[in-house]
């Protein structure tokens, strides 16, 4: 597309849990929700990759946790990444429920930049718009 966006519709969302091994915050929980993406690919693009109609990517979002690990910390600047989602699906209403479960089968546009990891180029999603 002109604007170097692709479609995409989110899939499943499943959860992760953990506890910080390092750094400054060892030892504190962490949560954040992996997000299957299933991109279209325009026929110039599938020629150009040699790949068929759809790639399957995956974006992670870290959610920041109140200092007792039990809840979302909802200061400002915090949970940017759900933000993002929210703003593309026009789910960021005030006073509005949301949900990760809310999200899945929704469509939006995401810009995807390339990053080297291990010497390999990896997908990354850096831009999140509304479809």
């Amino acid at each position: 597309s002109p604007d170097g966006c692709y479609t995409a519709m989110v899939g499943e969302i499943e959860t992760a849990t953990g506890t910080v091994g390092k750094g400054d915050n060892i030892g504190k929980p962490w949560l954040s929700m992996i997000i299957p993406l299933k991109l279209e690919l325009s026929q110039q693009v599938q020629d150009y990759v040699k790949y068929g109609p759809t790639f399957n990517l995956n974006d992670r979002v870290f959610l920041d946790l109140t200092a007792d690990g039990t809840g979302l910390d909802n200061t400002p600047g915090k949970n940017r990444g759900q933000k993002m989602y929210r703003d593309a699906l026009g789910m960021n209403t005030q006073g509005a429920n949301f949900s990760w479960k809310k999200v899945q089968g929704q469509v939006l546009k995401v810009k995807i930049v390339h990053e080297m990891y291990n010497g390999f180029p990896q997908e990354k999603v850096s831009v999140l718009l509304k479809a």
